[in-house]
């Protein structure tokens, strides 16, 4: 803390501070929102995948004049890719809400150095505490998306080797 506040300093300030205050649900809805319907379309895509696999495989094993050969290790395959993409789903959600944690706290971090601002007539340039969580909810966020994507890919691999373990040779 440095020199004493203007009024309009005093004035910026408070601004500063009921938006930082504001931002703080915001942020956490918007992120919560997109990182949500993502996720559900994965989980759907990855979940529905392994569950047609299994009622396609159920159904034309089940009738007696079937005569599909099926290549039996691809199908483990895209079993395994698609349960593989609902885990890496579900890591994604952990991610998805340890960066928010983060990014809550930077947001929390912002409202209280604009309160100490306020309190203390005096402008708080202290940062280190906001610019820690806005790392670490980087970070957390980079990971998260990587694991989402890496879903994607189970789900396209998936796809891919089931259609090769059904097909004709």
């Amino acid at each position: 803390m440095t020199a004493p506040l203007t009024p309009a300093q005093r004035s910026e300030a408070e601004f500063d501070l009921a938006a930082a205050r504001a931002e703080i649900g915001d942020r956490l809805r918007n992120q919560m929102s997109f990182a949500e319907k993502a996720m559900a379309a994965l989980m759907v895509a990855n979940g529905g995948a392994l569950v047609g696999l299994f009622t396609f495989i159920g159904n034309v094993v089940g009738k007696s004049d079937a005569k599909l050969q099926f290549d039996t290790t691809l199908l483990w395959a895209a079993f395994a890719c698609f349960a593989l993409g609902v885990a890496l789903v579900l890591t994604t959600h952990l991610f998805a809400f340890l960066s928010q944690v983060n990014f809550y706290n930077q947001a929390a971090h912002e409202m209280w150095r604009h309160q100490r601002t306020l309190a203390n007539g005096a402008i708080d340039e202290e940062r280190d505490d906001e610019r820690r969580s806005f790392v670490l909810g980087t970070r957390m966020m980079i990971v998260g998306i990587v694991t989402l994507l890496l879903s994607l890919f189970c789900f396209m691999t998936g796809s891919g080797l089931s259609l090769a373990g059904v097909l004709p040779a």
